[in-house]
């Protein structure tokens, strides 16, 4: 175990991120922060039609975020963003990215 791999097990403040192992072929991980982003759709449909080539697979980690102190207007966007991402991911399987939300 490296430096990195102790110190985030001794420091992780939360359960892991996705609900799966990974894919053994996978290759690519994209992380999408969001906050108040406009154009999410447009990025996550952009991704959806990528090919990969081979065997290779991809994950794409969507994570909603907002300051600690927030006010509910945010709140409230952020859970109605999750729910868009959600139906979207519902409507867009792909044979080889792995789509995933945390709020």
């Amino acid at each position: 175990m490296g430096f990195a791999d102790a110190y985030l097990l001794k420091s992780a403040i939360r359960d892991p991120l996705t609900w799966s192992e990974p894919h053994p072929h996978l290759s690519i991980t994209v992380t999408i922060p969001v906050f108040q982003e406009s154009g999410l759709g447009r990025c996550l449909d952009s991704l959806w039609r990528c090919t990969l080539p081979g065997s290779l697979r991809a994950e794409v980690l969507i994570l909603i975020n907002a300051p600690a102190a927030a006010p509910d207007e945010v709140l409230e966007h952020n859970r109605n963003t999750y729910n868009e991402v959600m139906r979207w991911m519902r409507d867009h399987p792909h044979p080889s990215i792995q789509f995933y939300v945390l709020l």
